[in-house]
């Protein structure tokens, strides 16, 4: 199967499924190629776009390539700072796993919190 083949099958497969997408765009060629695909398949006006930093590292960094990505495709596009959802999920998490040795969410735990804090706003 050749490339054109394999986009058609994929475009077709979405538009069977979906009348709509919503994207979390990460600045990396995953995302992008997954809201390339959804504009295909649904056009640029069925798919909605989002750019969820944490810190301003990645506004600079990742969420400006998104930012670029979506305008240059056309489809929709927002961006939603995630950092007092984020913030909130890991006290609450910290607050209810404290014991005597464990005093601290670990670093992994909190990063795990930014990317439920994510799909909680993509899943809105």
């Amino acid at each position: 199967m050749n490339i054109k083949d394999t986009i058609q099958k994929i475009t077709k497969e979405i538009k069977k499924n979906v009348d709509i997408a919503v994207v979390g765009l990460s600045g990396g060629a995953d995302s992008f190629l997954v809201m390339l695909l959804c504009a295909k398949a649904l056009g640029e006006k069925n798919v909605y776009a989002f750019s969820l930093p944490y810190s301003e590292l990645d506004v600079q960094t990742f969420n400006s390539k998104s930012k670029m990505y979506a305008t240059h495709i056309g489809v929709n596009h927002k961006t939603v700072n995630i950092k007092d959802i984020a913030k909130a999920l890991t006290a609450t998490v910290s607050l209810s796993t404290k014991t005597e040795s464990l005093n601290e969410i670990s670093i992994l735990n909190a990063g795990n919190s930014r990317a439920r804090a994510r799909m909680c706003v993509l899943y809105g």
